[in-house]
């Protein structure tokens, strides 16, 4: 190769990285869950005042144990209208972490703003607190919205909602085709009930179920992450 053809690959190659924005170098890092990478990079870019990033900084303290700097990115992001941040503040406040006092209502207010935009971790949470707390109905609801955006704790939670008829109206067949999408997800909880179905039912009805699920799925892929 010649070094005219040899410096434009180079030039072209330096344009793309210059091109990309501090954000965008730290999702990179982070989307592969090099967290060690991706917090320098995070920090630049959370520093400059992206929420995105100060979210994704606020989870990479997190998992190094460290929740009093995740509060300080989370509160940043969040209040900058970020689910994500919402949802890492709205966690705190569930917890009592991070110098923040154990809150139920202020982890709430900080769910539903972040559910309200599609944070499916927010709704799932949002809705298995307002079951606890007596209000099975919302709880359902939110509950549903998380199951339909594919998360798998919400879709057990949903599984055991129509199973037992609270909060809404009791499905059994409806309970079935979501502890099957859940362990599709490889929730724990909900393959096991999946197992002990399969042994308790004939091979037909089994089928029956999968296929209904299966045909739940295609009209909602959502569902399945």
């Amino acid at each position: 190769m010649n070094k005219i053809l040899v410096l434009f690959f180079f030039t072209f190659k330096v344009g793309l990285t210059l091109g990309q924005s501090k954000c965008d170098l730290c999702a990179e890092k982070f989307k592969v869950k090099d967290f060690v990478g991706a917090k320098p990079l995070c920090i630049l870019a959370a520093k400059d005042g992206d929420p995105i990033c100060q979210s994704r900084l606020g989870i990479i303290y997190l998992s190094e144990s460290d929740s009093d700097n995740a509060k300080i990115w989370f509160e940043k992001s969040a209040n900058q209208g970020n689910p994500s941040g919402q949802n890492g503040l709205g966690y705190l406040y569930q917890q009592g972490d991070g110098g923040l006092p154990k809150d139920l209502a202020k982890a709430n207010y900080w769910f539903l703003k972040s559910a309200q935009q599609g944070d499916s971790d927010s709704q799932f949470w949002l809705g298995e607190n307002l079951f606890l707390s007596g209000n099975k109905s919302e709880g359902y609801k939110w509950t549903l919205k998380a199951s339909l955006n594919g998360s798998s704790d919400a879709q057990y939670n949903l599984g055991a909602m129509l199973q037992n008829g609270e909060g809404t109206a009791k499905d059994e067949t409806l309970a079935i085709i979501w502890f099957i999408i859940s362990a599709t997800n490889e929730n724990e909880r909900s393959k096991r009930i999946v197992d002990n179905l399969q042994q308790k039912v004939s091979a037909e009805k089994f089928r029956e179920y999968i296929k209904k699920a299966e045909g739940f799925i295609k009209q909602n892929p959502q569902a399945i992450k």
